[in-house]
Parts: C-alpha cells; sequence; structure tokens
C-alpha cells in the first residue's frame, strides 16, 4: 500500500519518503527506521508585522542523513487554519526563516519537525510568539494658516493639517485654543474656519494625530490674530459756509 503525504495537512504518514524525488532513497532501501532528533532551541525574533526564527540542526542517527525541515504556522494552538502557505512548508535544510506581512500584536503558534533522508520525521519542536504591537506615534505639523498670520476681514480659512504614520492614521484633531473643533478622517486632513469680528483676539491652533493603536502626536501651537474693524465709521458733519465764515479770523 502506498504512503501519501497529505500537503494541507501536517500529520504525516511515517516512516515515508515525503520528499521523494527531491532527496532519493526511502527507509526500505537504506535500513534506517530512526528519525531524526527535534530540532533544537526554536526561537523568535520579534518585529510589527514579522518573525525571524532560529533553530539547532537536527541530528540523524540513524545513518540515511538529515535530509530537510518542515514548519507549520497557525493563529490558534490547534492549527486549523493555517497561516496560508505554511502548512508543512518545506523549509529545505536552512537553519532560519522569517515570516513577514504578519498582523500587529497577534499571536502565532509555530511547530516543525525534521526529516532524514529514509523519510522518517522527528517530533515537534513547537515554539508560541507574539508580533509587536505599534508603539509609533504618528507625525503631523500644521501647513495652513501661516504662523503670526494677521487677519483684518471676515473670511474662511484653511487649516490644514498633514499627518504621517509607519501603519496608518486614523484620524486628526483641529484644536483652538484647547477646545476640539473639528475631526477629520480622510486626508488631506483640514478644517474651514469661517472668520467674523467674533473671533477678534488671538488664537493658537493645534493638530493632534492618531494611528489605529491609539498612538498620538500634537503639533506645537500656531499663533495667530484676528482684528477685524466692528466700529462703524463716524456720521459726517455738515458745515455751511456761514459757519465757516463765522469762524474766518479776521
Amino acid at each position: 500500500m502506498d504512503h501519501v503525504c497529505n500537503n494541507r495537512e501536517t500529520e504525516f504518514t511515517a516512516p515515508m519518503d515525503c520528499a521523494k524525488g527531491q532527496s532519493g532513497s526511502g527507509a526500505g532501501e537504506t535500513g534506517d527506521l530512526t528519525p531524526p532528533s527535534v530540532p533544537g532551541s526554536l526561537s523568535s525574533t520579534s518585529e510589527m508585522r514579522a518573525l525571524h526564527l532560529t533553530w539547532i540542526p537536527s541530528t540523524d542517527s540513524g545513518g540515511s542523513g538529515l535530509d530537510r525541515y518542515f514548519m507549520d504556522v497557525s493563529t490558534n494552538s490547534l492549527f486549523n487554519p493555517y497561516l496560508p502557505g505554511w502548512a508543512q512548508h518545506d523549509l529545505g535544510a536552512a537553519l532560519s526563516t522569517s515570516l513577514t506581512g504578519l498582523s500587529l500584536n497577534t499571536t502565532y503558534f509555530i511547530r516543525m519537525r525534521a526529516k532524514d533522508v529514509a523519510g522518517n520525521l522527528s517530533t515537534f519542536a513547537s515554539l508560541t510568539t507574539n508580533t509587536l504591537a505599534d508603539q509609533d506615534p504618528p507625525t503631523v505639523f500644521l501647513i495652513s494658516p501661516i504662523a503670526d498670520t494677521l487677519y483684518r476681514s471676515a473670511l474662511t480659512v484653511s487649516v490644514v493639517a498633514n499627518a504621517l504614520d509607519n501603519e496608518d492614521v486614523t484620524k486628526v484633531c483641529f484644536i483652538r485654543n484647547g477646545v476640539t473643533v473639528a475631526t477629520d478622517t480622510v486626508a488631506p486632513y483640514q478644517f474651514l474656519w469661517p472668520i467674523t469680528a467674533a473671533d477678534n483676539g488671538i488664537h493658537s491652533w493645534t493638530a493632534t494625530a492618531f494611528d489605529a493603536m491609539g498612538n498620538r502626536s500634537t503639533t506645537a501651537g500656531l499663533p495667530v490674530t484676528v482684528n477685524i474693524d466692528v466700529l462703524s465709521p463716524s456720521t459726517p458733519v455738515l458745515i455751511t459756509l456761514t459757519e465757516i465764515a463765522s469762524t474766518t479770523v479776521r
């Protein structure tokens, strides 16, 4: 009866040669029925969206020689489902590998085993590890209005911020004199400020940017002044020729 290595599952039927056609002899040809040792010291260096894995090589005492390693990765301990492309992922004879494009601050379950040339499989080496959370705040600065601008007439001013993040900016809040007056969630981040005489005085604008993890940063205050004349012009006084003549020095 033929043995089959199911490429969709990690449970091998052993002894068998899952890499037959890649590495040659099977157990019947070599007489090797001894599985390799478990890969040693499986460990991970974590980043926000990547895991870098290393291990100590297995040894094979059965005589056929060490062939390759297989690795499974999942986000749950039952390994169902697998991370796409990481069910019995063939690592060849490498002693390190990297998982990239992962989710932030997420737990990953990893297991790997060695296979010798005869097709014998070691027991699993296992590791549970996490990617890092994003702790880097966005960068934000106000690009409009220009600091120390003086407004003398009623108009609408665009208050504009530029915000960047290593992941995503989720929102920018516009704050005037310590009070949030608007929030924008789509770049370009801006608020239209209608200025009237009621705004006369000095104003300090800041902007605060947030990312998906709640990290935030705030600009320095940007001062502007509104000074719209609210006094009505005085009424002209009509002076008659007689009045002019009476004030003429003689």
